[in-house]
């Protein structure tokens, strides 16, 4: 019964060293259900006295009484079969998919059914129980060891196949046991073009200008209160280079996100945001493009639906669609999706991995055409070292192309640290605590705050995370790191 177990580590694994515990579920549930109604012979011989009576005396024939009380115990059988069935089915952990359940459960029925009418069979030919006890005795052990579960498949009979075929339908479904599957449409297939140098695949080009943010606070009303999520924020993001948000927890770094992007739900918002000095132009919002940490696309468009919907809807009605489904192929080279630009987004298992689906965030909102800003919510969150390098050298191109590019990192590695040219450094509370380059080896940013801090950056400590430690230290919380 260890096998029924939801818990045992074998359920969990995908692979084929749960094969034998997937199959030995199977087995007992076509075993069981098979020798069920065995007992059937025992009401065959208790009723056999009276079938021959009233056969004598021609009140019906034998046949009559069989297919009567086949169809009487049929319904009997189906209640039966259903409560055991599905509830073994489920308790251990098969795939859950409509057409597998009914596969299964169809086929032990018919076994069920199959094999009550064989012991059946075995009662009228023979004259006495004992008889039919040995002869069903010998029919169980043969059916247990040819059915293909106790033997290997060259040593059993080509006759008894039943088991083979449900086991192969229903142990798993039809998924990837290694990486995900990557989906296609009908007729397409992932591009073979060779990968060029990065700087040769397209640019995005901005429009170079210089976007401020001075004196930004938010207040919003808890509980009857007023509370400042932002206080004062100030900063800019230049083009050509790439700007990191840091802060500490309760920094509010995705709160100023949002007020950049005018997209703030609620509250009271003080700002003056400028481009290049002068007050922002009223095509401001359509000039930023704001890719949010959530990755949420339709699961059944492909990248390439995707990203033609977007330019169609967010780019102006003066430009001509065919302009705009050329701008959409050249976010595809631009990108790097040319390998998987006809695949299917999709859901778990069988969709685009997290790396690509990031990919398909930054396109989304390319497709747009920003032509001043770009901000991204935690573009590494969930990605390993090297799909994180990837996308932080993607963001710095788009940087390189004239796009001032924004983007909150949470505690990142030493080497991703040194991809970003500025940093715009938070403490708690909404408050800016550093706006200016890194530097080579971090060596601005850390001799700032060594200076003005309670101790400088070890040689091995990761330069980020000394950063957020001297901003969140309790004993210096207090300290005006602008001043």
């Amino acid at each position: 019964m260890t096998n029924l177990d939801p818990h045992n580590a074998d359920w969990r694994n995908q692979t084929s060293d749960a094969f034998f515990s997937y199959g030995s579920v199977l087995f007992f549930s076509v075993l069981l259900n098979a020798l069920m109604y065995i007992t059937d012979t025992h009401n065959l011989y208790k009723g056999r006295s009276v079938v021959r009576k009233q056969a004598s005396y021609v009140f019906y024939r034998p046949s009559a009484e069989v297919l009567a009380s086949v169809i009487v115990d049929i319904p009997v059988k189906l209640v039966v079969g259903t409560c055991f069935n599905i509830i073994m089915y489920f308790l251990s952990v098969h795939a859950t998919t409509a057409s597998q359940v009914f596969i299964f459960f169809l086929s032990v029925f018919e076994t069920t059914l199959a094999m009550s009418m064989v012991f059946r069979t075995i009662a009228a030919v023979t004259g006495t129980l004992p008889q039919v006890m040995a002869i069903s005795g010998f029919l169980v052990l043969a059916m247990v060891t040819y059915t293909g579960f106790a033997t290997r498949s060259f040593a059993r009979s080509l006759f008894f196949f039943l088991f083979t075929y449900l086991l192969a339908s229903e142990c798993n479904v039809n998924s990837s046991t290694g990486p995900d599957v990557l989906v296609f449409l009908r007729g397409r297939l992932p591009s073979t073009m060779a990968q060029t140098d990065l700087k040769l695949k397209g640019r995005v080009d901005g429009d170079r200008e210089t976007f401020s943010l001075r004196k930004v606070s938010l207040d919003v009303m808890i509980k009857g209160h007023s509370r400042r999520l932002l206080d004062n924020s100030c900063g800019w993001v230049k083009p050509d280079s790439l700007t990191a948000l840091m802060g500490v927890s309760g920094a509010r770094k995705t709160t100023l996100l949002d007020a950049l992007a005018q997209r703030t739900p609620s509250g009271v918002i003080q700002d003056e945001f400028y481009v290049d000095g002068r007050p922002l132009p009223a095509s401001f919002k359509s000039d930023v493009g704001y890719v949010q940490q959530q990755d949420v696309h339709l699961e059944t468009s492909t990248v390439h639906e995707a990203l033609r919907f977007s330019a169609i809807l967010r780019q102006p009605l003066d430009v001509p669609k065919s302009e705009k489904l050329a701008s959409v192929e050249e976010i595809i080279r631009l990108l790097n999706m040319d390998d998987f630009a006809d695949a299917v987004v999709g859901l778990p298992v069988k969709r685009l991995n997290v790396e690509q689906r990031k990919r398909l965030s930054i396109g989304v909102e390319l497709a747009g055409k920003p032509a001043l800003l770009l901000l991204l919510d935690e573009p590494t969150s969930g990605l390993d070292s090297q799909s994180s390098e990837a996308i932080l050298a993607l963001l710095w191109k788009l940087a390189a192309g004239g796009l001032s590019t924004l983007c909150t990192i949470h505690q990142p590695s030493a080497m991703l640290f040194q991809r970003f040219d500025r940093l715009l450094l938070m403490a708690r509370g909404g408050k800016v605590a550093y706006l200016g380059d890194i530097g080579g080896n971090s060596e601005t940013a850390l001799r700032y705050f060594g200076d003005r801090g309670p101790r400088r950056c070890a040689d091995a400590e990761n330069p980020a995370e000394y950063l957020l430690d001297a901003i969140g230290n309790t004993n210096i919380a207090k300290l005006d790191w602008p001043g």
